[in-house]
């Protein structure tokens, strides 16, 4: 990956965290459980590569469950899911630029997150920053699952908690949004003010 691009992922990084840290600090609840599951994905991803560095010392991968998993060790360089993007600053811009936008919006309606939501929240916190941290510290990340013999992927656990934090939220906004413009609407549809 060339300078201009190391850049762009490590900045990416930096503002995805800090806008997540932000909503969490914002919405979450009094007693909140965001730092406990930040702080458990980031052992349990150093933890297990660590202990995958030691089982499998440079040589081939291990395959366990008749070759359905992989366990191997693997430097990847590039920005994310196999593969590298000149755009990902832009985008990242634009999706921190409208979290401000929906945080602005859930202050004026005085939102407070479940407990879900804040898990969800949590997981892509801990799966993001660790790969930006991993990344700025070494210029590459660590991967070690693989999905069968012949995968086109190869992951770790900060990827795998990221993918299950967007699970989360994508389940949560599809059950909690549709209530939302539903309590929009009421007012309107009964007459009421607007």
């Amino acid at each position: 990956m060339d300078a201009s691009l190391f850049i762009q992922t490590v900045i990416s990084g930096a503002l995805v965290s800090a806008a997540l840290l932000g909503f969490l600090y914002r919405f979450a609840p009094r007693r909140a459980h965001w730092p406990q599951v930040f702080a458990a994905v980031i052992f349990l991803d150093q933890g297990s590569k660590w202990l995958v560095a030691e089982l499998v010392k440079g040589g081939a991968p291990h395959f366990y469950l008749g070759g359905a998993l992989g366990v191997g060790y693997y430097t990847n360089f590039l920005q994310g899911f196999g593969t590298t993007s000149p755009w990902l600053l832009c985008a990242t811009l634009v999706g921190v630029i409208g979290g401000f936008r929906l945080s602005q919006m859930l202050i004026e309606r005085r939102y407070l997150m479940s407990s879900v939501t804040e898990t969800g929240l949590a997981l892509l916190l801990g799966g993001v920053a660790v790969i930006a941290v991993e990344r700025t510290f070494n210029g590459f990340v660590v991967d070690f699952i693989q999905f069968g013999r012949n995968a086109g992927y190869v992951w770790n656990f900060a990827d795998l908690s990221a993918i299950a934090g967007i699970g989360i939220l994508f389940l949560r906004g599809m059950t909690a949004l549709p209530a939302m413009v539903q309590a929009e609407l009421s007012p309107v549809e009964a007459g009421g003010p607007e």
